[in-house]
């Protein structure tokens, strides 16, 4: 695949198998940003974005893979944290 038609939210799968979504294009750097499925974050420039071979594909039918790896504390508390009456207090 040509990859100038690229598109900030597709999926791609590159020629060693491994499934990405790019991100975001950074202008100022002239970089293209992705995220792996398991949520790993590498960005290239022009050159070496053009020279990939890429196939799109569809987005996973679980795309939440980054958050795999996360446990109950990485949530929080939300239970104790919040309440119904700080929310309905005036603003400070």
């Amino acid at each position: 695949m040509r990859n100038s038609n690229a598109t900030i939210g597709n999926w791609y799968r590159d020629s060693e198998g491994d499934a990405f979504e790019l991100v975001a294009f950074d202008e100022s750097e002239d970089c293209f940003e992705i995220q792996y499925y398991d949520g790993a974050v590498e960005e290239f420039d022009r050159e070496t974005w053009n020279s990939m071979d890429l196939q799109s594909v569809s987005q996973p039918e679980d795309w939440a893979g980054a958050y795999d790896n996360l446990c109950a504390e990485d949530y929080g508390d939300f239970e104790s944290s919040q309440s119904e009456q700080r929310w309905r207090g005036e603003l400070e």
